[in-house]
């Protein structure tokens, strides 16, 4: 989209998005940690962290889906994302220099989601298996698929995902 567009409307679309895609996860108890380019890193904490990121990212998809059929109609460019989600130990404090610091999570975990996140199909939501394992039994509300392990960077074994369908 870079490629195409003046990069005042790039930051413009980024904006509309990212300010939905925000509110969103305030709604599930999500904290954004920081924005990646047009990534967002969000912290869900407490005893329903992973089911109240993925009620969360379903909703994002759901309402990015209605904002770009609002936008193809009015003949404007459109975004899809790809959510990862991931679950685990992760070291959260000042990171930086002694000029400029800023207050984030860093760790193998958030690697991971990061990386979970990277290889989300357009529109699509992917959760490792330690998220999954977290997921009550007996929650009905979305359906998970597993999908084939995936190889990502920085892990020396093939990862277990599994889809989410909303």
């Amino acid at each position: 989209m870079s490629e195409k567009i003046d990069p005042q409307e790039v930051v413009d679309i980024l904006n509309q998005y990212l300010d939905v895609q925000t509110n969103i996860i305030h709604d599930f108890h999500g904290d954004i940690d920081k924005f990646v380019g047009d990534e967002i890193v969000a912290v869900f904490e407490g005893k329903d962290m992973c089911i109240n990121a993925i009620k969360a990212s379903c909703e994002i998809q759901k309402k990015i889906f209605e904002m770009n059929e609002k936008r193809k109609k009015q003949g404007f460019s459109t975004i899809h994302v790809g959510i990862g989600i991931n679950v685990g130990e992760v070291v959260r404090g000042s990171i930086g220099s002694h000029d400029r610091m800023d207050y984030t999570v860093i760790g193998d975990n958030v690697n991971l989601a990061s990386r979970l996140c990277s290889a989300a199909g357009k529109d699509e939501i992917i959760i490792s298996k330690s998220v999954y394992s977290k997921i009550p039994k007996d929650f009905k509300e979305f359906k998970f698929f597993r999908l084939e392990p995936i190889a990502v960077k920085g892990k020396s074994k093939p990862i277990e995902v599994f889809k989410v369908e909303y």
